[in-house]
């Protein structure tokens, strides 16, 4: 048994042997094959380090190119706004010579409209320093409109036309004082009464009393008149 087992022994390691010198060949190709699959694993490694350092440079400079032209975009955004507002302000200067014009061919309508909206731009740029002065400018500019619109509805209880007329309270409409309309025309009629029979009075009393006395005759009838 004892000199069996060395026998036994060296038999199987013999035969290990011839199998590891039969295989040797194939491992040896395999070895350099590893080997080589190593090497180009390094270097693909160092390519993605190096490619890695290439886009992280590149994407600063891109993100600094980005932004660059975000600020300029935004620059180029306000001068063009900046630009609008200003035509916008130099068209509302000379609107009043526009809403003269309108006046004088009696298109108050259009004239309120284009005042108020002039107005209204002027509310949303009231913080140019020159837009307060341009908005007082067009609040004189409606207070004249109204006081055209207000001739107007006095010529129209003296000489009536429906188309003037239609026109006048079209503007009191857009002026939100269409309920004006009423107590205006008896105001209007009122003085006009008024006037007139205070000129007839003076021509008539004139030829009998002094200036003095006509004048308080006058004011006795005026007196009546109110009561």
């Amino acid at each position: 048994m004892n000199l069996e087992a060395p026998r036994l022994l060296h038999k199987a390691t013999k035969k290990i042997f011839n199998y590891i010198l039969e295989n040797y060949p194939s491992y040896s190709a395999e070895l350099t094959k590893v080997m080589e699959l190593q090497e180009l694993i390094q270097n693909a490694y160092a390519v993605c380090q190096q490619g890695r350092k290439h886009l992280n440079r590149t994407g600063s400079v891109l993100t600094v190119s980005a932004f660059n032209s975000m600020s300029k975009h935004r620059k180029r955004l306000r001068l063009l706004s900046t630009l609008d507002i200003l035509a916008k302000i130099k068209t509302m200067q000379t609107t009043d010579i526009e809403i003269q014009r309108m006046l004088e061919e009696e298109d108050v309508v259009n004239a309120i409209r284009l005042c108020l909206e002039c107005k209204s731009i002027a509310a949303l740029y009231r913080e140019y320093s020159c837009i307060s002065d341009l908005s007082l400018k067009l609040q004189t500019t409606l207070i004249n409109i109204e006081r055209h619109l207000d001739n107007m509805l006095a010529s129209c209880t003296v000489n009536f036309e429906s188309e003037r007329f239609n026109k006048v309270v079209e503007a009191y409409k857009i002026l939100a004082r269409l309920d004006s309309i009423p107590e205006k025309v008896i105001q209007i009629v009122q003085s006009a009464i008024e006037d007139t029979c205070s000129s007839v009075i003076i021509k008539y009393l004139g030829k009998q009393f002094s200036a003095t006395e006509v004048i308080d005759k006058l004011q006795h009838f005026v007196g009546q008149c109110k009561i």
